[in-house]
């Protein structure tokens, strides 16, 4: 995902997924529905991508464009099981966490 705030340009790749793809379905609302939430809440535009990211990558996961869709506890139980990295240059890497 490219974003542009500003002057300011920012790359939030996709969550690497641990099973196959179900269905993509209602992965871009999904995206954009956390985006748009925490970006509102006040969150900076990167964070706001990232659990936006998260958000997509759960419906993905799901057949049906809701199933997967999470509430703010299921994000944070989603990003324990990642490490996101913010580097200097607006640029996000996320790898999924050994089990």
């Amino acid at each position: 995902i490219m974003l542009r705030e500003r002057e300011q340009l920012y790359h939030c790749p996709a969550f690497p997924l641990p099973a196959a793809v179900q269905d993509t379905v209602g992965a871009g609302d999904s995206f954009q529905a956390a985006f748009l939430y925490f970006h509102l809440k006040g969150l900076p535009v990167l964070h706001s991508a990232i659990l936006g990211a998260a958000n997509a990558a759960s419906t993905v996961q799901h057949p049906g464009g809701v199933l997967g869709q999470l509430s703010r506890a299921g994000l944070a139980d989603m990003l324990a099981r990642y490490t996101v990295r913010i580097h200097g240059d607006n640029r996000v890497e996320i790898n999924l966490k050994s089990q």
